[in-house]
């Protein structure tokens, strides 16, 4: 991997290219820049906005340039972290996180990456396991640091996202409570679409889990209008599975009208080559049965 540029040869280069002279450059002087590109200074968080907006380039375009079109190696892995979405890929899983344990081995205080590598430890264990009833120390520290806060950032929300199924009842439905408050004001922001309906769906299917059908609707019903909008196919299936569980508690489906429903949402999972997937609503189907109608007989 190439090493990154410098900042200044960086706005150098772009500048260039846009054949943009220093002395022609609006709102910075040639001595100025000249002193940047050169990099006898750095510029203030002020005139780097400044010059970036006249460059017409954004921040996150400018790292991406300044790495040799590239992301840097924690941007990798923050970025394999948000796209790795379920804990069903077990050799996924694996492989991320030998890649955070590297990371952190020349870069230890980076609690980004030491939470991210958390999960994926809860995920393992959920995979092995086949149950939510893990024990994470980790995930305790965590939610202890970030449960405080007045605002949670987008890191905080993605990382509560990932870990509220593994406390007691009354913790996970405070932290869904939380999560639903604080997810509103990242709707424009990056990939929070595809957070807010994976955690909806995931939270739903924690509450029917624990028996709570009255609470988890709402949250289905919410997450299937999301993937509809998105047009999130394997999600819009899943969030089908879970409603066709709260329908069948509500009388609205009998157990045969409910069976035809899975194996049509199996069905489909097979088509698109998410055999993974349809395993995996048949197991909840099937818990969520005999949870069901165990407690119905009681």
């Amino acid at each position: 991997m190439l090493e990154p540029k410098s900042t200044g040869q960086t706005i150098k280069e772009i500048r260039k290219n846009k054949k943009i002279r220093q002395n022609t450059f609006p709102g910075v002087s040639k001595s100025t820049l000249a002193n940047i590109e050169s990099e006898e200074r750095m510029p203030s968080v002020q005139k780097y906005n400044q010059i970036l907006s006249r460059l017409d380039i954004t921040i996150h375009e400018f790292e991406y340039i300044r790495h040799n079109f590239g992301l840097s190696r924690r941007q990798q892995l923050i970025k394999s972290f948000i796209e790795h979405k379920h804990s069903l890929y077990a050799e996924r899983t694996q492989s991320l996180a030998q890649d955070m344990d590297t990371y952190l081995e020349t870069n230890p205080d980076d609690q980004v990456i030491k939470d991210y590598r958390t999960v994926l430890d809860v995920y393992k264990k959920i995979n092995e396991s086949q149950t939510y009833e893990i024990n994470s120390p980790g995930t305790a520290e965590i939610w202890d640091r970030i449960e405080d806060q007045k605002i949670w950032y987008y890191y905080d929300i993605d990382l509560m996202a990932r870990i509220f199924y593994v406390f007691p009842l009354s913790t996970s439905e405070k932290m869904i409570q939380k999560i639903v408050e604080q997810i509103e004001k990242y709707n424009d922001f990056t990939n929070t679409m595809d957070l807010k309906q994976a955690f909806l769906l995931n939270s739903a299917k924690y509450l029917i889990h624990h028996e709570k059908y009255k609470e988890a609707k709402p949250l289905i019903l919410q997450a299937k209008k999301l993937t509809e909008e998105q047009e999130s196919v394997c999600l819009s299936l899943y969030a089908s599975a879970s409603l066709a569980a709260i329908q069948l508690t509500e009388k609205k489906l009998s157990l045969e009208q409910g069976e035809l429903e899975i194996d049509r949402i199996c069905n489909l999972f097979i088509a698109l080559d998410r055999k993974i997937f349809a395993d995996d609503v048949r197991r909840d189907w099937n818990e969520f049965l005999k949870t069901y109608f165990a407690s119905d007989k009681s």
